[in-house]
């Protein structure tokens, strides 16, 4: 009864790890959804059969997904720059004359 279900059940799984991997990504809300929706269509028969390369795919998936979204850029919100970044001075009339 498992091994009848299995496809379907991991298919739903996988999308949970590609959707917080497209969390991190620089991209539309409709880049997004529309890559998700490519992904969840893309899963062709017998790529998700009950074996251990699927689990193990999930589980690639969930490791990418968590680091991208642990080490990516802090997001600012209404500052000009990042903590810890240097201010940029305003450019003398010699600076000027070199650019």
């Amino acid at each position: 009864e498992v091994i009848r279900w299995w496809p379907t059940v991991l298919q739903l799984a996988l999308l949970a790890p590609m959707a917080l991997l497209l969390k991190s990504v620089r991209a539309t809300w409709r880049g997004k959804w529309t890559a998700l929706f490519v992904f969840a269509l893309s899963g062709w028969v017998g790529q998700d059969y009950f074996s251990p390369q699927g689990f193990t795919y999930l589980l690639y998936l969930l490791f990418v997904a968590l680091l991208l979204a642990w080490f990516r850029a802090p997001r600012v919100l209404w500052a000009d720059r990042r903590p810890g970044e240097a201010e940029v001075l305003p450019s003398g009339r010699g600076a000027r004359g070199v650019l």
